[in-house]
């Protein structure tokens, strides 16, 4: 007969580790820590590492006697309490990836036309675009000038069947397709466009308390590499927790208090990166959430 589950739990208290984020598929083949303290993700109040092992325990006989035991599974995850309430913490809590690089794009805006459409997408560029409301002004049913709130004017165009591509030191600001504009439009009719730049992860969380995190999206998190970092005793070891492929768990909650109470949570668990996981790499196949490093400065 099968017996009960028992398991193993070990939680260690790591005190005011340096936690550390980085990118997981381009480090996924390194063992030992490749993280500095450019990656910090900033102060912490508190932090510890959980990790579990559960148990089967088979069983038989009168009285009954543990015939085998089989490793049920295994967790791990590093909890972080952060003293620093800023964007990119917010989105780690939020299970959003701070890291990911941010296109550009288009949004369009109100037109002036009575009898002008518009039918296509503008495509904006990563490279050229920039963070500006656009204009276009119509001379004439066909022809007019494009104008920006910050740049002024960037293009003329004479006739609405081909593409409009501005440059911007080589590269477009945003690509208007040909026949974009349909309908009829007249002189001193308008219409206006928005786009935003290209950013990089790290400046759309930055520490001037920027960028956007979208609330009920409910997508899961993309992989990351964390270590945590805390030197024992005396600050003449270091103990490097190193988590190859970790996710950060969406539960947030912040309870708003005096400003020295009120803590960010976030948890990071581990997950597979041995070579059977999409992402994950051999090396990791012996010990597929993680290592313990051990070094003596």
């Amino acid at each position: 007969m099968a017996g009960a589950e028992t398991q193993n739990v070990e939680t260690r208290q790591i005190g005011l580790a340096d936690i550390r984020i980085g990118d997981s598929l381009s480090n996924i083949a390194t063992v030992t820590p490749v993280l500095t303290k450019a990656n910090s993700v900033g102060a912490l109040a508190s932090s510890k590492v959980t990790g579990t092992n559960e148990f089967f325990e088979f069983k038989s006989g009168f009285p009954v006697n543990v015939d085998g035991t089989i490793v049920q599974s295994t967790m791990a995850q590093l909890e972080c309490g952060f003293l620093e309430h800023k964007p990119f913490t917010f989105a780690l809590a939020n299970g959003v990836n701070p890291l990911a690089d941010v296109s550009a794009t288009v949004t369009t805006g109100p037109s002036s036309s009575t009898s002008g459409t518009i039918s296509g997408v503008i495509t904006p560029n990563d490279t050229g675009g920039i963070t500006e409301t656009w204009t276009v002004v119509f001379d004439s049913l066909d022809s007019g000038t494009i104008y920006g709130a910050s740049e002024g004017a960037v293009h003329s165009f004479t006739d609405l069947t081909t593409v409009m591509a501005p440059d911007n030191g080589g590269n477009p600001y945003f690509s208007i397709p040909a026949n974009f504009f349909t309908g009829t439009w007249a002189a001193d009719e308008t219409f206006t466009f928005m786009t935003t730049a290209f950013q990089t992860g790290t400046a759309t969380y930055g520490d001037d308390y920027q960028g956007v995190i979208d609330l009920g999206v409910g997508s899961v998190s993309d992989f990351f590499r964390v270590e945590a970092v805390v030197s024992f005793p005396f600050g003449t070891h270091i103990m490097t927790y190193v988590f190859p492929r970790a996710q950060s768990v969406g539960t947030f909650e912040l309870d708003f208090q005096e400003a020295g109470e009120a803590n960010l949570g976030v948890i990071f668990k581990s997950n597979k990166a041995s070579s059977g996981v999409v992402g994950g790499n051999a090396v990791w196949d012996s010990a597929p959430l993680g290592k313990i490093h051990f070094t003596t400065l």
